[in-house]
């Protein structure tokens, strides 16, 4: 387990990333999108991911699909 110092150490030195949730046409989580959108970002080697909500979509989602973003 990390220790909130250990933590502390390792956000305060890389990358921190808000990626956007990916959202389909009827406003529903695209899980697909989404994971590529990780993918993507992967290279670039973040730190921490801050998902479902960092960019405002929290407000979007419903629990479940909350849920299913932290999954992906």
């Amino acid at each position: 387990m990390t220790t909130p110092q250990e933590l502390k150490s390792i956000v305060s030195e890389g990358l921190l990333s808000f990626p956007v949730t990916d959202f389909d046409q009827n406003g529903d989580f695209n899980a697909k999108g989404y994971a590529a959108r990780l993918e993507w970002l992967a290279p670039y080697g973040a730190t921490a991911l801050f998902a479902a909500g960092g960019t405002g979509e929290f407000f979007s989602l419903a629990p479940q699909e909350y849920s299913d973003v932290i999954r992906t």
